[in-house]
């Protein structure tokens, strides 16, 4: 699995983890609920037009850190 996967399925985790959905997460991450479409991009793994500072946003929504999942993803190898 490559890294942008990773990090998109351990969004998804997270999110449903917390029993969010794609919308209301989209609030927390940018104030408004028409982010939700850029959620479902990253939890799907794809990369085209996704920034990282908008993948930054949801990690920081959700409490997570973005080091901690690299070097996981790393120790997988």
């Amino acid at each position: 699995m490559n890294i942008t996967a990773e990090i998109g399925e351990r969004i998804k985790a997270s999110r449903k983890t917390k029993n969010l959905s794609q919308k209301q997460l989209s609030i927390i991450a940018f104030g408004s609920e028409t982010g939700h479409e850029i959620i479902s991009k990253v939890e799907c793994g794809k990369r085209e037009s996704v920034q990282f500072d908008t993948i930054y946003k949801i990690l920081i929504a959700l409490d997570m850190d973005l080091f901690r999942i690299l070097d996981k993803f790393n120790s997988e190898k």
